[in-house]
């Protein structure tokens, strides 16, 4: 996949990120886009949430080139959502991204929920149109958290509650961040994962078991299993994308959710086609 475009510095806020974000970025680019595409003639409503969207902007530390983030990548694709949410708890970014989206997208219909996600998740239902047999409704929801503290899993639950139809692609910081603290008793954790007895889960395993699975992995299949625990398909580890930095260590996997198998297709089919030089067929031309 080709890399994103370089920007110039609009002077607005710009988070400084690791080369990495960018696989990520292409990733959340190449599903929203697969996403609402294929759903456009078959829901009536086709509605985005970015959790934590930042300035929609960010500046790569190695090569020192600005990027389009997340926000501006999906509101961006050719069959736009019918509707944008941009949650952020830093002002500054969120000023920003209203800013650009103002400047560059004007005609979407894009809503903003400022402050802490968690605490704001029932400010965030409520621009959710409500389904019905004459208004289907649709969600894609990006989850970037910052670190394991960003994020509780009640919010998750919430967002998916009443089976809502939404899919979510969730990054889950299992490098140094998950960890770090594995010795120690951490809410933290148990309020990302669902599971507050992880600690004995992870010491049943043996040392040896310990070893061959590693923290991280571990981490990531405790989440999965919470999301399959309320509905959605869990394809284990193997089905997530590892995201690695210079030295080529993993710091965090990403992870596809939804009810529906095809959409896992679709997820299978942007990890493939994000590798360099790969095209989807339907983004030609």
């Amino acid at each position: 996949m080709e890399a994103l475009p370089s920007l110039a510095d609009d002077g607005l806020a710009t988070p400084l990120v690791g080369e990495w974000a960018e696989e990520k970025y292409q990733l959340v680019s190449c599903y929203a886009q697969v996403f609402a595409r294929s759903m456009k003639n078959a829901w009536q409503r086709r509605i985005c949430i970015d959790l934590f969207s930042g300035s929609g902007r960010a500046k790569l530390r190695d090569s020192h080139r600005i990027v389009p983030a997340s926000p501006l990548l999906m509101l961006g694709i050719t069959d736009p959502f019918d509707r944008y949410i941009f949650s952020d708890i830093d002002e500054t970014n969120l000023t920003a991204l209203r800013s650009r989206v103002d400047r560059e997208f004007s005609t979407r219909d894009v809503q903003y929920v400022p402050g802490d996600s968690n605490a704001n998740v029932s400010k965030i239902l409520r621009l959710i149109p409500p389904y019905s047999k004459d208004c289907r409704v649709l969600t894609f929801c990006f989850v970037d958290p910052f670190n394991v503290g960003n994020l509780k899993f009640e919010t998750i639950k919430q967002l998916a509650a009443g089976k809502r139809r939404i899919d979510f692609l969730v990054l889950i910081p299992s490098g140094m961040d998950a960890q770090r603290n594995t010795r120690h008793d951490n809410t933290l954790y148990a309020e990302f994962i669902d599971n507050h007895s992880w600690r004995k889960d992870w010491g049943d395993l043996g040392d040896l078991e310990q070893r061959r699975r590693g923290f991280g992995n571990f981490f990531v299949d405790q989440f999965g299993s919470a999301m399959e625990r309320i509905g959605f398909n869990w394809g284990g580890v193997p089905s997530t994308r590892v995201i690695k930095n210079e030295n080529n260590s993993p710091i965090y996997h990403l992870a596809f959710f939804s009810r529906a198998d095809i959409a896992s297709r679709f997820w299978d089919d942007c990890k493939r086609y994000t590798m360099p030089q790969a095209t989807l067929p339907f983004m030609r031309g």
